[in-house]
C-alpha cells in the first residue's frame, strides 16, 4: 500500500466521513462512486433506515480526503474495504443487501459475483460508460497521474467545496485507470450473479448509458432482475431529482426479494 506521498496532515472531510444507521436485523451496504462522497449516499440511507434497516456507507479509500491521498488509493484497496464491510455485516445480521452507485455499482457487482447477497440494487452503474477513451487511461496514468480543469464548486458550505475543489477540479487519469481495470473485471464477472438485481438508470445521465441494463439482464445469471428507467436525473440518481422515487424502488425490491410485497 502506497502511503508516502499522502499528507501528513490528512484528515477525513465531515462529507465524505463514514456512515452507519443502526437499525434491525437486516442491512444494506450502499457503496458511493468514483470521486464521490458518502453524503451523497445520506439520503437514501436515511430512508432505509426508517423502514428498519441498518445501513453502513464506507469511505472509499482516497475518497473523502484530499487528491494526493485520492492518487496513492488503487482499486484493490476500493474492493477489499467494501468486501471488509460486507463480510462484517454477514456476520452480524440475517440478511445483507448492496447498493452501488456508478463504481459502487462495479463494486457491488463484483462483491455479489464472490459472495451472493440476499438482493443488489445497481444505480447508473458504470459496467458501461460512455467515455470512449477510458481504455487510454491505464497508459496515460503512467505519464499524467492527473491535470487541473476549469470548476466551480456548486455547494454554499466552505467545507463542502474545499472537498469538491480537491476531487471535481481534476480530470483523475491514473485512478481512471484503475476504475477501467475494475470494470473489465465486473464484466468478467457478471454471469456469476445469481442474486436478484435491480437496475436504476437515467435517461438525462452523461456518464452511464441506459443500455448497461440490457448488458446486465443478458450476462447475468440472476433468479430476478428488474429495471428502472427515469428521465431526468443525472448521473448520482440516489440523490437527484428522482431520489424518492429511487429510495422507493430499492426499498420495494429489498421487501419483494424477501417474500415482502412490491409497492406498486
Amino acid at each position: 500500500m502506497r502511503i508516502h506521498h499522502i499528507p501528513s496532515d490528512t484528515r477525513v472531510n465531515p462529507f465524505g466521513r463514514d456512515r452507519f444507521f443502526s437499525g434491525g436485523r437486516e442491512a444494506v451496504l450502499i457503496i458511493h462512486g468514483f470521486t464521490g462522497r458518502t453524503s451523497e449516499m445520506v439520503y437514501l440511507a436515511t430512508e432505509l433506515n426508517n423502514h428498519g434497516y441498518t445501513v453502513s456507507v464506507p469511505r472509499l479509500p482516497g475518497h473523502g480526503t484530499n487528491g494526493r491521498d485520492f492518487l496513492q488509493s488503487d482499486r484493490d484497496q476500493w474492493l477489499r474495504h467494501v468486501t471488509d464491510v460486507f463480510l462484517q455485516l454477514r456476520t452480524d445480521y440475517e440478511r445483507v443487501c448492496i447498493v452501488g452507485l456508478s463504481m459502487g455499482g462495479v463494486l457491488a457487482a463484483l462483491l455479489a459475483a464472490r459472495f451472493e447477497p440476499d438482493a443488489v440494487a445497481l444505480c447508473a452503474p458504470a459496467l458501461l460508460v460512455r467515455k470512449w477513451n477510458l481504455w487510454l487511461a491505464p497508459v496515460l496514468g503512467r505519464i499524467v497521474p492527473r491535470w487541473r480543469i476549469p470548476y466551480e464548486p456548486e455547494s454554499e458550505d466552505p467545507v463542502e467545496r474545499e472537498l469538491e475543489l480537491e476531487y471535481y477540479a481534476f480530470q483523475w487519469v491514473r485512478p481512471a485507470g484503475e476504475l477501467y481495470r475494475l470494470i473489465r473485471s465486473a464484466r468478467r464477472r457478471l454471469a456469476d450473479i445469481t442474486a436478484p438485481v435491480l437496475t436504476i438508470v437515467s435517461e438525462a445521465d452523461r456518464t452511464v448509458p441506459t443500455s448497461v441494463t440490457d448488458l446486465i439482464e443478458r450476462r447475468t445469471n440472476a433468479q430476478r432482475t428488474h429495471r428502472v428507467h427515469l428521465l431526468e436525473s443525472g448521473h448520482v440518481v440516489v440523490n437527484g431529482v428522482d431520489r424518492e422515487r429511487v429510495a422507493e424502488e430499492i426499498r420495494a425490491w429489498f421487501a419483494a426479494t424477501s417474500g415482502g410485497e412490491r409497492s406498486p
